[in-house]
């Protein structure tokens, strides 16, 4: 976004460890339209259509970051039928619109590389794997204990259920 406003950035990929972001002085920003356009967080939409038969849905304006879009990979290896079209760019992020259809899914191995991809779309990766043919191995699980919260701490002992 700073792009879109006026800043010179650079941005390159450091090997495994992640990319390195340069800001070249300290620009001027100037102001500029935004449209604020939704991230599908969660994937929840998508892995529905994916599963109930006959499902046929399009979602436009859909950010498809490649830092954000582990979840739409990782489902079509598993055998999704999810299209992009009418790909372009607003405000520095590029976006499309999805086409998903229900799909037979089948179990995949993800790799650690994806994690940072899609640590909000476990959840639902897991719903799509129970209705997949097969097994799904999740790796790199342990990006799930550094972001807001530790999302693979059990819960307090206070809390957890007796039944």
């Amino acid at each position: 976004m700073l792009k879109h406003f006026g800043a010179e950035v650079v941005s390159t990929r450091e090997g495994s460890h992640g990319r390195k972001i340069a800001l070249t002085g300290q620009p001027e920003l100037h102001g500029a339209d935004v449209v604020v356009r939704p991230i599908i967080i969660g994937g929840v939409p998508i892995v529905a259509a994916l599963i109930v038969e006959g499902s046929d849905i399009v979602l436009p304006d859909v950010i498809t970051n490649p830092l954000r879009t582990g979840l739409f990979m990782t489902l079509r290896e598993m055998g999704a039928s999810i299209e992009e079209s009418q790909q372009r760019g607003d405000a520095g992020e590029p976006m499309a619109q999805l086409r998903v259809r229900a799909s037979k899914l089948r179990g995949v191995e993800v790799p650690p590389a994806r994690a940072p991809s899609m640590i909000d779309e476990y959840l639902v990766l897991a719903v799509a794997a129970s209705f997949a043919e097969g097994t799904t191995i999740m790796r790199g699980l342990k990006e799930l204990r550094v972001k807001e919260s530790d999302r693979l701490r059990q819960p307090p002992r206070c809390c957890a259920s007796t039944a």
